[in-house]
């Protein structure tokens, strides 16, 4: 997660996408749409669109969404230059 770029950075876990839209503090959120997660006691319903840290479900049987990420993608176009960041020093 650390090399991961915000925007074009896609995360999976089984069933479900995520895009991840930068980190806060050291710690990444993400853009999903999510029915509910598990807090350890109930099931939390959220049906909606939503920013959620990877730590989301860390309570349940199951565990965080960062400990259960499949893959993690960074979604560019072939062929095409990566945007370069330049500093102008002249100014």
């Amino acid at each position: 997660m650390r090399s991961a770029d915000p925007g074009i950075t896609l995360l999976t876990l089984n069933g479900h996408v995520m895009l991840h839209i930068g980190d806060l503090k050291g710690k990444p959120y993400v853009i999903h749409q999510i029915f509910g997660y598990n807090d350890g006691r109930r099931m939390k319903l959220i049906n909606k669109t939503a920013v959620t840290g990877l730590d989301l479900g860390r309570r349940s049987r199951a565990g965080s969404f960062k400990k259960r990420l499949k893959s993690v993608t960074e979604v560019t176009i072939p062929g095409e230059r990566r945007a370069e960041v330049i500093t102008d020093k002249s100014a």
